[in-house]
């Protein structure tokens, strides 16, 4: 009888105490989770756009001063093909929405055509671009802003070799995008 009930009180005890103590590893693991995410938030803020213009020009080619409305941001990208060659190499790409007054707007287009002539492409505007743009982006039924795009070769310096500048059509704001690779 004494076998009987120290089996029974074993039980019971164990029956009261494992799902407490799984409910409590369960708001541990909620835990984790939710700072997972306040992790992930952070640095997504920590990538906040910039617009200082002076050291945006310092760290590319600023052929024309753009104005204070101006924004820009840089983010580590993996390098094209660096999944299927097992890399985990990462470049850089800068985005920036420059702003001019139409006058430089238009010489700057006169330069960009003596290049080449620009293709037409359609942007998905960023959460930190500027409200006109994305506003125009949510008018366009497509969720894109439209614009011409030039190569980008003027704006270009070092560790950035290249890209593209695009003109957003009916403005003048420039999205400016660079890559190191």
């Amino acid at each position: 009888m004494k076998i009987f009930l120290l089996k029974f009180l074993l039980f019971t005890a164990a029956v009261v105490l494992l799902p407490a103590a799984c409910a409590q590893n369960g708001a541990s693991n909620a835990n984790n989770s939710a700072n997972i995410a306040n992790a992930s938030t952070a640095n997504e803020n920590s990538n906040a756009a910039k617009d200082d213009p002076s050291e945006l020009g310092q760290i590319i080619n600023l052929p024309i001063e753009p104005d204070d409305s101006s924004v820009w941001r840089e983010t580590d990208v993996p390098l094209p093909n660096a999944a299927e060659n097992g890399s985990a190499k990462k470049g850089k790409k800068l985005i920036a929405v420059l702003n001019f007054s139409e006058e430089e707007s238009e010489d700057l287009v006169k330069k960009l055509e003596a290049s080449g002539a620009p293709a037409q492409v359609a942007l998905e505007p960023e959460s930190w671009f500027p409200p006109e743009l994305i506003a125009q982006g949510g008018n366009s039924g497509d969720e894109t802003i439209k614009g011409n795009s030039y190569t980008a070769n003027d704006f270009a310096k070092a560790p950035y070799i290249g890209g593209k500048l695009t003109r957003i059509l009916n403005t003048n704001y420039f999205v400016l995008e660079l890559t190191t690779f």
